[in-house]
């Protein structure tokens, strides 16, 4: 019987790659066919509901050569580390030849699902960049003020694809040290991020519990099952500068599908918009535009709209996400290996692809939103790729044991602005709203839906 070699040995217990140390399998595969099944509803949104319409005939054909499946969202890849990670801890409980040679076969065929998945990522964008020529000069700004470039995006991902190139460097140094070769494999190098206790400001623990009470998405739709948290955590995503915020971590299961998910809430920020009175003939001092609520609220109904600041799409780089889940489960599950849950932050990356389904889910609502409302048409693709596509995420950029670059990329963008022009009203007003009129600002997402669904927008 062929023995393992002691350097390939090595490198499965101290550096595996496409790893998830903690990950609950059957879960993270239930996650992807939801996510695959919300993608085929995003793409018949995208199309529009009337089939003789020419441009439903135009996006089905669009959507026949590239299959948002597999070019706006890299899921053979994230099966194929699945199947990595599977096979990794078949590997560890019988350490035998035929074991390591699946193994490795498992690691080459996640490198070349990630090469493979970005090439189509890559291609798409510049496809829809083609099929909107005005995007070319386009400047994304998050809701944080956040400013990336076509350029600067592009930059991002020829730095994805060096990844993509050393992660089959890596693959080879592993075959090499299974075919009976030396090599050295050292603890990976990750920057382990500084998260502590934190402590909940009275007013946001007041605009907290009513913002779960009420059911701003996702309590709404969901059970909570575990809590963690308040954490404390500096971060550059909001004021372009490390500032510390206040976290509290939910694990959550959905009332209708059941899928598990994570919720990560930010309980010191508070996004409020002024709703104003439509039939009004100025918007004050401000210039401010009206927030148009599809589902006919008024300032009536609610004095401000809140947009939760822990959203995946309000932010770039929502990676943030998965160091306070790490840190919370190294804290609920000890047993685990802490280098690894530090170094990947997978551990419930489960839970993190039921997010993304449930954001997809969302992301169908409000195209089908703008379908109804004739607003579909002036709908820009390029943004929503940007911003509903999450690379950082999907593409596991988190993860040590896939991300190989000694630099991490930069999906922030290349540089942050304080907007003057922000539709978000300032700290000061958020401290002087009324238990009545907050109530009522964290009652409105159900109310819309009440609404919307009475109109027929979703039947």
């Amino acid at each position: 019987m062929q023995k393992v070699p002691d350097a390939f040995h090595e490198s499965v217990l101290r550096d595996p790659l496409f790893s998830a140390e903690g990950m609950d399998i059957d879960a993270a595969r239930k996650a992807l066919i939801t996510i695959q099944k919300n993608i085929r509803q995003l793409e018949e949104a995208l199309s529009g509901t009337h089939w003789l319409s020419m441009r439903f005939w135009l996006y089905r054909a669009f959507f026949t050569i590239v299959p948002l499946k597999g070019y706006a969202f890299p899921l053979s890849f994230l099966q194929a580390c699945i199947a990595s990670e599977e096979k990794r801890r078949a590997y560890l409980a019988h350490p035998a030849y035929e074991s390591a040679r699946e193994l490795l076969a498992a690691w080459n065929t996640s490198a070349r699902g990630y090469e493979r998945s970005l090439l189509r990522y890559r291609f798409l964008h510049r496809v829809v960049l083609w099929l909107e020529p005005k995007a070319r000069d386009y400047v994304l700004q998050d809701l944080f003020g956040n400013i990336s470039t076509i350029p600067h995006i592009e930059r991002t991902l020829a730095h994805m694809t060096q990844n993509a190139e050393q992660l089959h460097e890596e693959v080879s140094l592993r075959r090499r040290m299974f075919e009976g070769a030396r090599g050295t494999i050292t603890d990976p190098v990750f920057d382990a991020p500084d998260i502590t206790t934190g402590a909940l400001d009275p007013l946001y623990a007041r605009l907290h519990t009513y913002e779960i009470a009420r059911g701003i998405t996702p309590f709404r739709q969901s059970v909570i099952e575990d809590t963690y948290g308040p954490f404390s955590y500096a971060l550059k995503n909001f004021e372009g500068t490390a500032t510390p915020h206040t976290f509290m971590l939910y694990t959550l299961r959905n009332k209708e599908t059941h899928l598990r998910s994570m919720w990560v809430a930010v309980v010191d920020r508070y996004l409020l918009t002024k709703v104003w009175d439509p039939s009004a003939s100025s918007f004050g001092q401000s210039g401010k535009v009206p927030f148009v609520f599809s589902g006919g609220l008024t300032a009536e109904d609610t004095p401000y709209w809140y947009e939760p600041a822990g959203h995946l799409y309000v932010s770039r780089d929502p990676s943030y996400w998965m160091d306070i889940a790490a840190h919370a489960d190294m804290l609920r599950r000890p047993a685990l290996d802490p280098r690894l849950v530090q170094a990947e932050k997978s551990s419930l990356l489960h839970l993190l692809l039921g997010a993304c389904s449930d954001d997809l889910r969302t992301f169908v609502r409000h195209t089908r939103r703008r379908e109804r409302t004739g607003t579909l048409s002036s709908y820009s693709l390029v943004y929503g790729l940007l911003m509903r596509t999450h690379p950082a995420l999907y593409f596991l950029t988190f993860n040590r044991s896939v991300w190989r670059l000694p630099e991490q990329p930069q999906f922030l963008g290349e540089r942050w602005k304080a907007s003057i022009e922000s539709p978000y009203v300032p700290e000061s007003e958020v401290h002087s709203i009324s238990d009545d009129d907050l109530a009522r600002v964290m009652s409105a997402q159900a109310l819309r839906e009440q609404r919307e669904h009475a109109a027929g927008f979703f039947d």
